[in-house]
């Protein structure tokens, strides 16, 4: 038996097993009773066509290993990079959860900026770097694209 003819087969004992619902009226002065008309004939190959029944299909193993190596790349390349920032936050005399924390003063900014730079310039994509400097992948676009201020910290920093 092909698959198509097993897949009718289903969708007819499904058909067959459905119970007809009667409408229900209410009762009293001027109710009609409402008699269920004739089952309409349903082809089971047009049931299938318009209600596509899709297969299960067991999870593979495969997919859940590529999943697994893209986290363990992923992680590996976050961390690939935390001893240069904090290098480069030390140098500017910050610390790390200053730069990820929600100030707003200006050498706390230049010294996000540099860092953004620094991970762009080795590879880092938008939202990695956001996930670095706790951020939104549109504010290291911002980041980057502000001009440098005068602050006293250079971009030879981040090179």
């Amino acid at each position: 038996m092909s698959y198509a003819e097993t897949q009718d087969e289903i969708i007819r004992a499904q058909l067959r097993s459905r119970p007809t619902a009667s409408p229900r009226v209410a009762s009293g002065a001027g109710a009609v009773a409402a008699t269920p008309g004739p089952r309409p004939a349903v082809d089971a190959r047009a049931a299938a066509a318009s209600h596509p029944v899709r297969p299960a299909v067991a999870p593979s193993f495969a997919a859940d290993a590529d999943a697994d190596l893209a986290a363990a790349v992923a992680a590996a390349r976050r961390l690939r990079f935390v001893s240069e920032v904090e290098q480069i936050t030390a140098a500017a005399g910050v610390t790390v959860e200053q730069v990820r924390g929600r100030g707003k003063g200006r050498e706390l900014v230049e010294v996000r900026r540099i860092v953004a730079a620094y991970l762009r310039r080795r590879g880092c994509s938008l939202p990695e770097i956001g996930r670095v400097l706790n951020r939104d992948h549109t504010s290291v676009l911002n980041l980057l694209r502000t001009p440098a201020r005068v602050t006293g910290l250079s971009e030879e920093l981040a090179s």
